[in-house]
């Protein structure tokens, strides 16, 4: 089953979609980590027609790493900073 995600309220009233996730899924690192972000800005296209959000970008990158890829960016302290001020991000 495809992971799914809603984006917020103000998006949903701009006609935007149900995220999917159909081409990036889940990561484990079984794959070169530039194609899968790749796939995924895909999937974020698919999805909107506006302009993407880097917090919203962030958030889901931190929730669909698994494995090794997740333990590293949680070891790594600038990218956990990152992603921890997500909610900042510009």
């Amino acid at each position: 089953m495809p992971n799914r995600a809603i984006i917020g309220d103000s998006e949903k009233e701009k006609g935007d979609s149900l995220l999917d996730f159909k081409n990036s899924s889940r990561y484990e690192g079984d794959i070169l980590a530039s194609r899968w972000l790749t796939r995924l800005a895909y999937d974020f296209r698919k999805a909107s027609k506006n302009v993407l959000k880097l917090e919203l970008y962030l958030e889901v990158i931190e929730i669909l790493l698994e494995g090794e890829p997740a333990r590293r960016l949680d070891s790594t302290p600038r990218i956990r900073k990152i992603i921890n001020k997500r909610a900042i991000a510009t």
